[in-house]
Order: C-alpha cells, then sequence, then structure tokens
C-alpha cells in the first residue's frame, strides 16, 4: 500500500514513510491533528488482484454532522483519471 500512495503524490510532498502511513491510518495527524478529532476513525479499502498484489487503495473518514456528501475516489497510479457525470435527479 505504502507504493501506491507514493507513486501517487503530488509534487513537492513528501515521500509517506511507514510511520506516516500508520498514523494516517489510526486517524491521527501532527500537522492538523484538531481538524482529524473532528472526523469518525477512517476505513480504509484495498482492491488486489487473485494473486493478492495490491491495485488500488482508498481511505476515508466521515465527519459527524456534515452535510456535505463525500465521494472518495482513488486511481490506480498511471490509470488515466476519469470523471463521473452524476446522474440526473
Amino acid at each position: 500500500m505504502l507504493d501506491l500512495v507514493n507513486a501517487d503524490r503530488l509534487t513537492g510532498q513528501p515521500e509517506t514513510t511507514r510511520a506516516m502511513l500508520a498514523e494516517a491510518l489510526a486517524g491521527r495527524s501532527p500537522v492538523d491533528g484538531a481538524w482529524w478529532a473532528e472526523l469518525e476513525a477512517p476505513a480504509t479499502d484495498v482492491l488486489h488482484d487473485a494473486d493478492g498484489q495490491a491495485l488500488g487503495v482508498v481511505s476515508y473518514a466521515v465527519r459527524p454532522g456534515d452535510p456535505a456528501p463525500a465521494r472518495p475516489t482513488r486511481r490506480r497510479p498511471g490509470d488515466p483519471l476519469r470523471r463521473r457525470r452524476r446522474p440526473a435527479r
């Protein structure tokens, strides 16, 4: 999972270490801890192939009482970003 995170990091961002990933997966951040404290425990899902090779990962958390819906998306490194159209209501 660490390789997937680092392959998709933004320009100028530091490489993610195992310790940094562990803190994020636990829902903690040394930088903006107060904001993270407002979130429920994060959930993480890993997509893998039949051989167990990780293909993609997504991690997300919900902030109780936030009326804004969130739909996290994650792509595999190298895949083009695809935008989805919302269905008409």
